[in-house]
């Protein structure tokens, strides 16, 4: 898969690699942004979610689609020399997924 030409748009969410497609995309923007603070941090949530799979592969169409327009939209901002939006982007594209696995941990607990 090539994160540098489509932002992984051609994964499918049932597809048994999207969850280490989307870790292997977080991990290379973090590694071009020289960030090892974070680079640390998406290997640590990787270690949990490889324990936890289960959670994560009921992912909607829609939620999934939204997550690759997002990559691609990343991949377009540093493919273009645009590092500010490249940086904002990324941010907002974490902080979706962190609410996301807040929300569906609070479902989880009400189950």
């Amino acid at each position: 898969m090539d994160l540098s030409t489509d932002g992984g748009t051609n994964v499918r969410p049932r597809d048994l690699d999207h969850l280490k497609y989307h870790s292997d995309f977080h991990e290379a923007i973090a590694e071009i942004g020289g960030n090892s603070l974070v680079l640390k941090l998406l290997r640590s949530i990787r270690n949990e979610i490889d324990t936890q799979r289960h959670k994560y592969l009921d992912i909607t169409e829609e939620d999934w689609n939204r997550m690759m327009e997002e990559h691609r939209q990343i991949v377009e901002y540093i493919r273009n020399h645009e590092p500010q939006k490249a940086s904002q982007a990324m941010r907002e594209h974490l902080l979706k997924g962190l609410y996301n696995v807040i929300r569906n941990e609070e479902e989880e607990d009400k189950e």
